[in-house]
C-alpha cells in the first residue's frame, strides 16, 4: 500500500507522547522510496523529533541515515 508522507507526519505528531513508535514509525517510511524533496523533509522531521524526545545518540543516527541516503544517490 502507499503510505501518504504528509498523513504519516500528522500521525507520527500526534502520537509523539510514545516515543520508540513515532522512531519506529520514522524508519519504515525512510525505508519506502520517496522523492529526494520528500525524504530531505522526513530527515530533517525525523532530526528534530530526535533532538526534542531522544538522545545525541538519536540524532547522530539520523544524521548518520541522512549520509548513507545521499551517498546512494551517487
Amino acid at each position: 500500500t502507499v503510505i501518504r508522507c504528509d498523513i504519516s507526519i500528522i500521525y507520527m505528531e500526534i502520537r509523539v507522547g510514545v516515543v520508540d513508535i513515532c522512531r519506529r514509525l520514522f524508519e519504515r517510511i525512510l525505508m519506502l522510496k520517496w522523492s529526494t524533496k520528500k525524504m530531505q523533509f522526513l530527515f530533517k522531521k525525523y532530526s528534530s523529533f530526535e533532538k526534542s524526545h531522544g538522545t545525541p545518540e538519536g540524532v547522530n543516527h539520523v544524521v548518520q541515515s541522512a549520509k548513507q541516503y545521499l551517498q546512494s544517490l551517487n
